[in-house]
């Protein structure tokens, strides 16, 4: 997936979400992250927007998977001197 189209869609979903249609901005940050497991900023903007909608659950989980991967690249960079 070319990183343009990536950022094409999360142009999209933050101005759906302005718009005020989380729900609509939830799908379309939703199929963003199934397309880029690895795009960690579609994942905290699909966490926001779950938040908002009073799915704290599913935040919280995606918050934690982000904060560990997150950490993960940190220890990485870290073992690379």
């Amino acid at each position: 997936h070319a990183p343009s189209c990536l950022y094409a869609g999360v142009g999209l979903g933050m101005v759906v979400a302005e718009q005020g249609r989380l729900e609509v901005a939830r799908d379309v940050f939703t199929a963003l992250r199934e397309a880029n497991q690895d795009a960690l900023p579609v994942a905290i903007d699909l966490a926001h927007l779950q938040t908002a909608l009073g799915q704290t659950a599913a935040a919280s989980q995606l918050y934690a998977h982000v904060s560990k991967r997150l950490g993960d690249i940190c220890d990485q960079g870290s073992t690379q001197t």
